[in-house]
């Protein structure tokens, strides 16, 4: 190559290099017409065509809609890089590079790919409480293969329409699995491991060959020794544990092993701030469950609660009643709500259903 034809190449492919996602230029091993250096300067590099290289199970056609430049238009290092994170939405690729050559009559646009294997079967390591079945269950795959992975999709852009072609052909085996759907499997299998009381498994996965392996550390199986009641000061810990579906052992009530289901006990803080709002602690806060795991197997949980101001009931007030008088609604709980109380949602909500009764009638 002679150095004024160099030139300009050279500046492209710095520009190319430098960008965060990995685009990679190669030199052109044609020469390029001698020309004054201004005159390469001002060139304009168009596209003359684009080049797919590396796949092995993935349509090419699947590949090219998603490429918006087309023959002639201006090459730029944005609309390369944007191009490059739409394929990787496509969730089938380890790794996407671009590479660009020079010819006189433009640049030739060459995407190489490394695709993500593609799964022929499921397996499980470690996995001595759970059976292979029940995990494979909880998945949601179904285990008969499947070669839609290198079906042509008539989109052109990453859209609703993509989207829920890609989650149409995404049940099966015999396709690449991404990551990110890799990922929700391994949060469907920690979420089985939970409900059977282990609450701390840890799960990895790895390729061999053709099956895709999760790799199981199921720990040791632990029970709900204890849950302590912290802050209340008006509300008994009996009357608040009586809200929540978590349960801590009790020999007497025969409850030897209760199991902790994280999910479960994050929706008991909503049972208990309920119950607090009912008795009129409308700015009661309750802080996140503290967990911790002692002698391998017995988890202690800590719920801290603020319970704020309690408020009193100053009066009861109907608006649009013109049926009944308010004395009509109100004459069945007179000796259940006394203005100066405290409130009491229970209460209320039986008034509201006396009045949606009555006007029912």
């Amino acid at each position: 190559m002679n150095v004024i034809g160099g030139l300009i190449p050279l500046f492209f492919i710095l520009f190319i290099l430098f960008s965060p996602i990995s685009i990679k230029a190669q030199e052109n091993n044609q020469n390029l017409k001698a020309g004054s250096l201004a005159e390469e300067v001002n060139k304009i590099y168009r596209l003359r065509k684009v080049e797919i290289k590396g796949l092995k199970y993935v349509n090419p056609q699947l590949i090219y809609p998603l490429i918006t430049i087309g023959k002639g238009a201006i090459v730029t290092r944005d609309n390369v890089a944007q191009i490059i994170r739409d394929l990787y939405k496509l969730g089938y690729f380890q790794d996407i590079e671009a590479y660009t050559r020079y010819t006189e009559n433009g640049i030739d646009l060459i995407f190489v790919f490394k695709e993500l294997p593609v799964v022929q079967k499921i397996e499980f390591e470690g996995n001595e409480e759970i059976s292979d079945e029940d995990l494979l269950q909880v998945l949601g795959i179904m285990t008969k293969e499947r070669t839609e992975s290198g079906m042509m999709l008539p989109f052109s852009t990453i859209g609703p329409e993509l989207a829920d072609k890609l989650a149409s052909i995404r049940r099966g085996l015999g396709r690449v699995f991404s990551p990110d759907e890799i990922n929700k499997m391994i949060q469907a299998i920690k979420k089985k491991y939970e409900k059977e009381g282990f609450y701390n498994v840890k799960v990895s996965y790895y390729f061999k060959g053709s099956t895709l392996v999760f790799k199981i550390d199921e720990g040791q199986r632990a029970y709900i020794a204890k849950i302590d009641i912290v802050g209340n000061k008006q509300l008994e810990d009996d009357e608040i544990k009586d809200v929540m579906e978590t349960k801590e052992r009790s020999i007497w009530k025969l409850r030897f092993h209760p199991r902790l289901q994280k999910d479960v006990l994050l929706e008991d803080i909503e049972r208990i701030r309920d119950l607090y709002i009912k008795k009129g602690f409308f700015e009661v806060q309750i802080d996140k469950p503290e967990i911790k795991l002692k002698n391998g197997e017995e988890y202690y949980i800590t719920i801290k609660i603020h319970e704020g101001p309690r408020y009193r009931l100053s009066g009861i007030e109907f608006k649009n009643n013109n049926y009944y008088t308010d004395e009509e609604l109100i004459k069945k709980f007179k000796d259940d709500i006394k203005i100066g109380d405290y409130y009491n949602g229970e209460i209320i909500e039986r008034i509201k259903k006396e009045v949606t009764n009555k006007y029912t009638d």
